[in-house]
């Protein structure tokens, strides 16, 4: 009964809201695992403070050979649908990095862990990079999965020229934290996990008695939101507030 508090990029927070979500990527925090899968690369845990608090950042770090530094992950799934993954990164020696799909689908973002800025190459989608302080950045993006399809993402180091086959110097990378993979056209908090994946259930907020709280005569309404697909010209109601006729309502659509 306490609500979730959101202090990202402000000192003021605001309730944070959101929809039940699964993370369906296990060992979320532990990037040597065999699940993921390293090419031309190798991965050191728990060397660098994670945006958490804990010292559970693991450095993914480059060989000496040419061509692919990654780690790749097969992120297959029972359900067709919009899938996206998201991971905290940051730049103690690279400073681009890539989330591709190179199997089934195709599509890339590059992030620039310098500029805080993406690019995408479709069928990759809905790319967002966020800054999360303390150097790290929370990079994501959104592939529509078909269901018992192949998918394999790459998690791939970029040299200075933004090219993802190059020749390693054996020493530089990134530090990987917090990875997430969900049923969604959007990246949502993060859920940790193990062995398994991992549901958090969806945020419900109510409060009784606030009459005396809000105008009764008068107020401000708000909303803040991107329309992804329009279908036909069918109306989908944003918000709606009314007595329950149509004579007294207010709505935006």
């Amino acid at each position: 009964n306490v609500p979730r508090l959101d202090y990202l990029n402000s000192t003021c927070p605001s309730i944070l809201v959101e929809p039940q979500r699964t993370n369906l990527q296990t060992y979320s925090e532990d990037f040597s695992n065999a699940i993921y899968i390293k090419v031309g690369s190798t991965v050191t845990t728990n060397t660098t403070v994670s945006p958490d608090g804990t010292t559970t950042g693991d450095s993914l770090i480059e060989d000496t050979s040419t061509g692919l530094h990654t780690a790749a992950i097969s992120a297959g799934q029972a359900t067709s649908g919009d899938y996206t993954f998201s991971v905290f990164v940051k730049a103690p020696g690279r400073t681009k990095f890539q989330l591709a799909e190179a199997f089934s689908i195709g599509g890339t973002f590059n992030f620039d862990l310098t500029a805080g800025t993406a690019t995408t190459t479709a069928p990759a989608k809905n790319g967002r990079i966020e800054n999360y302080g303390n150097g790290w950045y929370k990079c994501s993006a959104t592939w529509t999965f078909t269901a018992l399809a192949t998918t394999v993402l790459y998690l791939n180091l970029l040299n200075d020229a933004g090219s993802n086959s190059y020749l390693g110097n054996g020493t530089s990378g990134v530090i990987l934290w917090g990875a997430q993979l969900e049923l969604s056209t959007h990246s949502t908090s993060y859920i940790p996990t193990t062995t398994a994946s991992v549901t958090r259930n969806a945020d419900v907020i109510n409060k009784t008695g606030i009459t005396d709280l809000i105008g009764q005569t008068e107020g401000t309404l708000y909303t803040e939101i991107k329309v992804n697909k329009l279908i036909g010209a069918a109306s989908r109601y944003i918000f709606h507030l009314s007595d329950g006729t149509a004579n007294n309502r207010i709505y935006i659509a």
